[in-house]
């Protein structure tokens, strides 16, 4: 057989990216097929597209795990509600030494965020909300609420981890009141996004409103504990 399949039903999972046990994921219950592939004197392990999660409701430790390793800006939060479902498009390991195996997977898929509310801890994720509001002129809240059923793109890169449309705002002030992130986390916490935000029309009108086609944006460099914000200049 030079590529063995293998079904495997209701499995425990246990996975994490670095020797940093705080940033895995433990999830149970999960049905997968993979086959065994082999070139020359190498063999990795290609999975089929499945769900890791489906509708899970959000427990800090799962919120923790789960998105220190897709979007580390919603790692480490508190009073987390809402449920969230992930799924692999493309997943294959290599069967290598273990210091080699982030670097040289393939790992791609899409999270959906459903109805998730969360209070901001993180210097990364208070630096964003923090943008977020100057631009509305108000003081910042510590509660965000992430776009209702939101879908975050997201593939692993050698050591990073690359994401798009993550969306998170405050309908409660404003609908329109939503930013966008965009770009890459490390294995070793330093980052590189880009952060949309509306621009809002503040003179001549009563309540401040989005000036379509019009938003600021911002790069996020530096390392999760220690964000560095600087505006892009057009």
């Amino acid at each position: 057989f030079s590529h063995p399949s293998v079904s495997v039903k209701d499995a425990s999972l246990y996975i994490h990216l670095h020797d940093n046990q705080d940033t895995s994921l433990n999830v149970s219950g999960v049905d997968f097929d993979f086959e065994v592939e082999r070139q020359g004197d190498r063999a990795s392990l290609d999975f089929s597209p499945f769900s890791m999660l489906q509708n899970q409701q959000l427990t800090a430790d799962l919120c923790d795990g789960l998105m220190t390793l897709i979007t580390p800006s919603l790692s480490e939060v508190a009073d987390v509600t809402g449920s969230v479902s992930l799924h692999f498009d493309r997943l294959r390991i290599p069967l290598t030494s273990r210091s080699e195996i982030a670097a040289n997977s393939q790992v791609s898929g899409r999270l959906l965020l459903h109805d998730l509310q969360l209070v901001a801890e993180t210097p990364l994720l208070t630096t964003m909300v923090k943008i977020l509001f100057d631009q509305y002129g108000k003081e910042p809240q510590e509660s965000v609420r992430v776009t209702k059923n939101a879908e975050i793109q997201f593939e692993l890169k050698g050591n990073r981890i690359y994401h798009e449309g993550f969306r998170f705002g405050f309908p409660e002030i404003s609908p329109d009141l939503t930013a966008i992130s965009s770009g890459w986390v490390g294995l070793d916490q330093t980052l590189d996004l880009t952060l949309e935000v509306p621009r809002f029309k503040t003179s001549g009108v009563a309540v401040p409103e989005v000036d379509a086609g019009n938003p600021v944006r911002f790069r996020i460099t530096g390392t999760i504990e220690d964000p560095v914000v600087e505006e892009i200049k057009e």
